[in-house]
Order: C-alpha cells, then sequence, then structure tokens
C-alpha cells in the first residue's frame, strides 16, 4: 500500500466516510481459496450429468451464468440448480483470510461506515465470530434493512448461502431481477445504497474476478449513484478490468468521482489497512495518554517509540483488546481511544521507556512476564474467570495486571489460579493483581 493512499484513506475513515466494497476475489485468496465461477461451472455440470445422466454442451459447462440461466428457462434454478448443482458444502469449509478478518474487525468497531458484498460465502462472518462478534446480522433480505445491530451495516446484495429462503432466493442471473421478490428486494437496496453511499469514500476489492458478471449486475443498480471518491485495489492492469466487467469499470470511473488504482492483492490490502488502523488507534491512545503518564510518573515520557508493541494485525488486535479491556469472548468495539484508557497506556508507556521488551502482548520486565488488562471498576475474580476461556499463551505468564481493578474483599490483593493451566483447557496462568504495586514499582 502506498503511504498517500494509506493517509487518504485513514482519512476517510477519521471522517466517517469510508464503505468497502468485496467481491469474490476476495474468498479465492489463501487460505480460503474458494472456487472461480468457471470451476462452479465445471463442478454444477458434473453433478448435472451425474443426477441427469445428460452432458451439458458449451458454455453451460464452463460459464456459471448461463448455466444457471438454462436451469432457469427449464424452471429449474431453485429447486435443481441452487439446491443440488451449486457446490455449497466447498464454501461452507473454506476458512476466513486476513481480508475478511479486517473486513470484520472493521464492521465491529464501526471503522467503516457499511460494508457491501455480491459474495455468498459467509466468511466475513465466520471471522466476526472468531474475534468474538457474539451475533453478527448481515442484511440479506428488505426486512434486514431497519434492524439496529451493535455493528456497522454489511449489505449482501445477492443474497447469502445460509439454509431455506435465504439460499433459494441468491442472484445467478439478470433475468431473476425482474422477478418477485428480487424486484422489490433489489429496489430497497437501490434506495438504502443511495442513502448510504452520498458523499462517501468507496473501497472495492475482489471484484473483477472470473464472477465479474455479478459486479455489472451490482452496477445496473449502482450506476446512478456517484460516490465521492472510489479506491479500487486490483493486480490486473486497467484494460484488463475495463474488459471483465465494462459496466462496473464505468460507474467507478464516472466524471465527477476521483479515482485510485492500486494494484495489489485485495487481501493483503484490507490487511496491511487493518495494520495501519491498529498503529493510528495507538498513537492516539499513546498521545492522549501523555498528561496521565505525568501525573503517575512525576516526568515527561521519554517518547521511546510504542511501534514496538507488535508488528502483524492479530498481534495489534490483541494488544487493542487488553488496552480497551475486551475479553476473548468479545470483539473490539471502541474505534477512538476513550478518556478511561489513559492509566493503562500510561503504564504501557512506562515500561517501554524503561526498556521492558514486549512481544506476544506480554512484557519482559526484571526477569518477570507482565501482561496488563484493562479492567476499570471490576473485580479480580470476576476478570479472571472471564479470561478462562482464551488459549493458552505460548509464554508463560508471571503476573497478570488489571489495570484500574479492584481487589477482592478477600485477604491479599492477589489471585491465584488453582493448578496450571492447561493446553486443553486454557486459561492464562500466573498471579492476577490490580496495578497498584506495579506503579509503586514503576516509580
Amino acid at each position: 500500500m502506498r503511504d498517500d493512499t494509506a493517509t487518504r484513506v485513514l482519512e476517510s475513515i477519521a471522517a466517517e466516510r469510508l464503505v468497502v466494497f468485496s467481491g469474490a476475489g476476495l474468498s479465492m485468496a489463501a487460505p480460503s481459496n474458494l472456487p472461480s465461477a468457471a470451476s462452479v461451472a465445471r463442478q454444477c455440470a458434473a453433478s448435472y450429468l451425474e443426477r441427469v445422466g445428460h452432458v451439458l454442451p458449451a458454455p453451460l459447462d464452463s460459464d456459471v451464468e448461463q448455466l444457471a440461466l438454462y436451469c432457469k428457462t427449464h424452471n429449474e434454478l431453485e429447486s435443481l440448480f441452487i439446491e443440488k448443482l451449486v457446490p455449497w458444502l466447498t464454501m461452507k469449509s473454506a476458512a476466513p483470510n486476513s481480508g475478511h478478518e479486517a473486513i470484520a474487525d472493521f464492521l465491529g468497531c464501526r471503522v467503516i461506515h457499511a460494508g457491501v458484498t455480491t459474495n455468498y460465502d459467509i466468511l466475513v462472518e465466520a471471522a466476526a465470530a472468531q474475534l468474538g462478534e457474539a451475533d453478527f446480522q448481515p442484511i440479506v433480505s428488505q426486512k434486514d434493512l431497519s434492524r439496529s445491530t451493535d455493528h456497522s451495516p454489511y449489505l449482501k446484495v445477492h443474497g447469502c448461502m445460509g439454509s431455506g429462503h435465504t439460499r433459494l432466493e441468491t442472484v445467478w442471473c439478470k433475468l431473476q431481477l425482474a422477478e418477485e421478490p428480487l424486484v422489490t428486494r433489489m429496489a430497497l437496496f437501490r434506495i438504502w445504497l443511495q442513502s448510504t453511499l452520498l458523499d462517501r469514500d468507496v473501497l472495492i476489492v475482489g471484484f473483477w474476478s472470473d464472477w465479474a458478471y455479478l459486479s455489472d449486475i451490482l452496477a445496473s443498480t449502482v450506476n446512478a449513484i456517484r460516490p465521492r471518491t472510489i479506491y479500487l485495489v486490483d493486480p490486473s492492469p486497467a484494460a484488463v478490468l475495463a474488459s471483465k466487467a465494462p459496466e462496473m469499470w464505468s460507474w467507478a470511473n464516472a466524471p465527477g468521482v476521483s479515482f485510485h488504482h492500486e494494484q495489489e492483492s485485495g487481501a493483503e490490502f484490507l490487511d496491511e489497512l487493518r495494520r495501519r488502523v491498529s498503529r493510528a488507534f495507538l498513537m492516539r491512545a499513546f498521545l492522549d495518554a501523555d498528561g496521565a503518564y505525568r501525573s503517575l510518573f512525576a516526568s515527561a515520557p521519554l517518547g521511546k517509540a510504542a511501534a514496538s508493541l507488535g508488528s502483524t494485525s492479530p498481534e495489534l488486535y490483541a494488544l487493542r483488546r487488553d488496552i480497551t479491556g475486551t475479553p476473548p469472548t468479545r470483539i473490539v468495539r471502541q474505534k477512538d481511544p476513550s478518556p478511561g484508557l489513559r492509566v493503562h497506556v500510561a503504564i504501557h508507556q512506562r515500561l517501554i521507556d524503561l526498556d521492558a521488551q514486549y512481544s506476544s502482548h506480554t512484557y519482559d520486565f526484571r526477569g518477570k512476564v507482565l501482561r496488563l488488562i484493562a479492567a476499570p471498576g471490576r473485580l479480580l475474580s470476576e476478570i479472571r474467570k472471564e479470561y478462562s476461556a482464551e488459549p493458552s499463551p505460548l509464554r508463560t505468564v508471571d503476573r497478570v495486571v488489571c489495570v484500574g481493578a479492584a481487589a477482592d474483599p478477600t485477604p491479599g490483593s492477589i489471585v491465584r489460579p488453582v493448578g496450571k493451566p492447561s493446553i486443553l483447557g486454557g486459561g492464562i496462568g500466573g498471579d492476577w493483581c490490580t496495578d497498584e504495586e506495579l506503579r509503586r514499582e514503576l516509580n
């Protein structure tokens, strides 16, 4: 990702203007490795031969839209093509990639205003569940448009591979758009998109795979909507993109739209953007904690680089989780640092200034391994129980310091676990304590 592009996108996020569009190309990246449109067509054709005993002629055996149209003209789109031929099991068994994780994170803490996808798969939903989103609710039908959620809205404009009527209403060919219930659904989605994209910046990833016909179906829905800026992320040259999905290309390059093409993988771009978003969050948190540092430690921070606190997106997410006091069973909701983080962040800065070494969201400090968790107003035993579901760390932790927590009304201020945590059982070992003693040491 170019630095100037990163700056522009981060500015868009700060202004709450960014919307992410994702297409099938995102789910084709490793480790998801979902099949191409041509591969799905071949699998459907093979299944058709097995079930019907008839060899489909070219191009039906390699063009999934034409195959869907063929089945529709035979009045078998739902009962045969969607229910029997489409390889849903392959989609269901795939694992989310770093791009799905980034979108799930961005939706969970409302870094992006909204997400829109043409994908049928549930990989963003799976990634959200892994991050701790207990009840991710995408927009699949018109009834979902009025629903309030804890995360930013995520529109699955062409349907979802869920079960029952949801799967049967997935879009596979343009002819479907002329019939109910899709006529009404797409009309309402168009109104929602017009409102959502008004004066927004759109980041497009994964649209120019060989599922490009779905992009053009989407273009017929959004072609009257003019966002402010479009960032298109795709490794292919402009000429290839224009020929693959001409309607979508024309929409993205419409007069009055500021257009930027980044030639790289969508999954890699999103992962790098997630890393930069986390870095920006931490930078703002450390700047905001300057006053708390001076009050706690009677000196100015040395300003040693907080950039040493993790380098990958998962590492930085784990740090954001601990700094915001988000337990392992929940997703991080905070987009911006809050005043309640200042003491916790000041302790991080003090440890860095005293040359404590950070690794796997723990510190090596004076011969001990420390873990800091924000826990304002909470009891130690309550926090210890909440984190018992976390997988056992790779490192042995000596002390878990719960910043802002209160000791239980029992003798002593340390909660010691019973025995050592097992790999299967999970949980963090070591002594669990408030931050009082550590702050004295840091002074």
